[in-house]
């Protein structure tokens, strides 16, 4: 049940969410990882968050920094690695589309109470823990944004 949410919110994010702002929900799922971490991260750190292959994920960097959305940076220490960070554009654009999410949630659940939403909330949390499980892929971290 919870893969079919997932598949629906994806090629539903691609076209009315993430679409108008010039990203997909992978990217904005990456972007939104970069965003939320208080330090820039190496693309091992990247792949274990988001749990892309390495040559799907360097694709998706690049797209990105393209954009000017990230940057990639050497590693002062061992210039083998690259950084990514996010650009101020990178944070402007996140900022764009939780604010359209929020505005489109809002509108989505309106007429639910305060008690029913909360309800719904816990019920996916449960749901998506029991899938998790049962797949053996360990918990996602709370999204934090800067």
């Amino acid at each position: 049940m919870v893969i079919m949410l997932g598949d629906l919110y994806d090629r539903g994010g691609d076209t009315y969410i993430f679409g108008p702002h010039g990203l997909t929900t992978a990217k904005y799922a990456m972007l939104a990882t970069i965003a939320g971490s208080p330090v820039p991260l190496s693309m091992t750190q990247l792949r274990e968050c988001v749990m892309k292959s390495a040559a799907n994920l360097t694709q998706m960097i690049d797209a990105l920094e393209r954009d000017g959305l990230v940057r990639r940076q050497a590693m002062p220490k061992d210039r083998r690695v690259n950084l990514v960070e996010i650009t101020d554009a990178g944070r402007d654009r996140v900022a764009q589309v939780e604010a359209f999410m929020r505005s489109t949630m809002a509108a989505y659940f309106q007429g639910f109470s305060d008690t029913e939403l909360r309800e719904f909330a816990r019920l996916l949390q449960h749901f998506a823990a029991h899938e998790l499980a049962a797949m053996k892929i360990p918990p996602i971290p709370p999204h934090q944004t800067t």
